[in-house]
């Protein structure tokens, strides 16, 4: 059952390390595939992002911006920040009924509707109260 000579363990030993050798190769070029197919899976992301940011939509909904807001923003893969005196706006419930819309113009026109301003559209959509002018001087 085990070798009995000097040759045969030697033999033996050789096989088992280059059977681990093998295994640790395997392993190896496993995880680099798995890290090929992350990249391109973070790639295609990052256009299908780019593509939906791009396309129109149809939306025709009744609910609070809050909701309208943060969801138009996570189909672009935006946070949406509410800030604390946009929040009470936000509260409020809006008709929204677009045809052939971008989702940024979506975004700017339910903001519009809650009485709140959009302060851009990179990493993070800040959403703030419209600020009121006042009359007279």
């Amino acid at each position: 059952m085990f070798p009995t000579s000097t040759k045969q363990r030697r033999f033996s030993l050789f096989t088992l390390l280059v059977g681990v050798l093998i295994a640790a190769l395997v392993a190896l070029i496993a995880r680099q595939q798995i890290e090929i197919r992350n990249l391109k899976a973070e790639r295609d992301l990052h256009v299908s992002h780019s593509k939906a940011y791009q396309k129109r939509f149809t939306l025709n909904a009744t609910m609070p911006a809050e909701i309208l807001l943060q969801t138009l923003c996570d189909a672009i893969s935006r946070d949406c920040v509410i800030e604390p005196s946009a929040a009470e706006a936000c509260k409020t419930t809006v008709a929204i009924d677009e045809t052939n819309a971008t989702i940024a113009s979506l975004i700017y026109q339910v903001a519009h509707s809650a009485g709140v301003s959009v302060d851009g559209l990179a990493e993070t959509v800040t959403i703030s109260r419209t600020p009121t002018t006042q009359n007279g001087g």
